[in-house]
């Protein structure tokens, strides 16, 4: 029950973090870059590199999808305790 409670918190506040880029200006400036580029290698590559470069790319996503919840459920546990000891005191 605690993980789908904080499961849900993390895709909360990942909406809010996605609004929050959209408003940055540097994120839209790397964002329209990095498609810039995928879309030039997607022109250029054989259809083999094509796969090899999007699985790439989408074990990158991955592994950063999995790193930013861990970092989030470190962080609420983390707040939590210290909620806990203030109360308790």
């Amino acid at each position: 029950m605690i993980d789908n409670i904080i499961n849900r918190l993390f895709i909360e506040a990942q909406n809010e973090i996605s609004k929050q880029c959209l408003a940055d200006e540097d994120y839209l400036s790397n964002k329209k870059k990095t498609y810039d580029i995928e879309k030039e290698w997607m022109t250029d590559l054989s259809d083999k590199q094509k796969v090899k470069i999007t699985d790439f790319i989408n074990s990158l996503i991955t592994i950063d999808f999995i790193e930013c919840k861990q970092n989030f459920y470190y962080g609420f546990k983390i707040g939590a305790s210290l909620i806990i000891e203030i109360l308790s005191k």
